[in-house]
């Protein structure tokens, strides 16, 4: 191999036969550009007479990003197409670790080269710190079979490989309805809208298509005057409360005592852990000034005598009837 200046334009991009980092952020790279140049070569392959990318996809993007017409290159003199691949694979595992969606192309691409499937679970699939197991091999297979569009937003997203299973038991109708909610949400409330979805559906057999189509659902997906964050948190509020009743019974009776409290009015908010599963609760409000800061004092001291706060404590220790 030796080092070439090669004009961007000479490079086919749209072979991509070694790629599997397809949704990257250029932010940084583009930045360290500036800043101290191209430091690290391209490494290129040439197959019917054309050069295409082994290693640097992310820095070329950024170089074209940047105007730049020409890029420093080397060349690989390698025939097979697998051992390029594998140079590619473990020259970028060499310093830093691959995301969930670049390990389901990988091991794509590694099948697409005819290597037997319990060849890549056993041998292959531990390099990439996967699992040798055949259940997280169909799961990174399905992974990379999903749509182009879908995989970019869970890219960006940095959706999690335990979200991303729980998504794949939707049907691809139902993953294109809850998508948008889904993206809106940081990434635990992802987790926990979608476990109470998945369980839903197998709790009262219903297809997640006939689930979020129902009346319900609808109307909380449908409410435009709300940005789509708050339908969201409504959306898995109601997933909760339909996975669990008894948590909802508890819920709607601890809203009605704190509400009884007055506390609401006072702009004092109320609040119990999530499924109150920790004692006690928080209570918490901001004061604009000293005298402020009294009234409010004064409303909780008031509070203390109050039968709905006995109550209260009493529906958080379960002695509430």
């Amino acid at each position: 191999m030796h080092k070439n200046k090669i004009n961007i334009s000479d490079i086919d991009i749209t072979d991509d036969r070694f790629r599997f980092c397809y949704y990257p952020d250029l932010t940084s790279m583009i930045e360290s550009i500036k800043r101290i140049g191209l430091v690290y070569p391209l490494v290129l392959a040439v197959r019917e007479g054309k050069k295409i990318v082994v290693c640097g996809w992310k820095r070329l993007l950024a170089c074209e990003k940047l105007s730049f017409s020409e890029v420093p290159a080397v060349i690989l003199n390698e025939e097979d197409d697998l051992k390029v691949f594998d140079t590619a694979v473990f020259e970028n595992a060499s310093f830093r670790s691959f995301d969930s969606l670049e390990k389901a192309e990988i091991l794509s691409k590694w099948k697409g080269f005819n290597i037997a499937e319990n060849t890549i679970i056993k041998e292959l699939m531990p390099l990439l710190d996967i699992p040798p197991t055949k259940e997280y091999f169909d799961l990174f297979h399905a992974v990379s079979h999903l749509d182009n569009d879908i995989k970019k937003k869970i890219a960006q997203n940095h959706m999690d490989l335990k979200t991303v299973s729980l998504y794949l038991e939707l049907t691809p109708a139902s993953r294109q309805d809850i998508l948008p909610f889904l993206l809106s949400l940081g990434q635990n409330k992802q987790r926990e809208l979608l476990s109470n979805l998945v369980e839903i559906i197998l709790k009262e057999d219903i297809p997640s298509d006939m689930l979020l189509g129902s009346k319900d659902i609808e109307t909380i997906m449908n409410l435009e005057r709300l940005p789509v964050r708050q339908r969201a948190e409504k959306l898995a509020l109601y997933l909760k409360k339909r996975r669990y009743p008894l948590l909802s019974n508890q819920m709607n009776r601890f809203d009605y005592l704190s509400k009884k409290t007055g506390l609401k009015g006072k702009n004092i908010d109320v609040k119990a852990s999530d499924y109150f599963e920790g004692e006690g609760m928080t209570l918490s409000f901001s004061v604009k000034d000293s005298k402020d800061y009294n009234k409010k004092v004064k409303a909780l001291t008031e509070l203390a005598v109050k039968k709905e706060l006995t109550d209260l404590f009493k529906l958080l220790s379960n002695e509430d009837e």
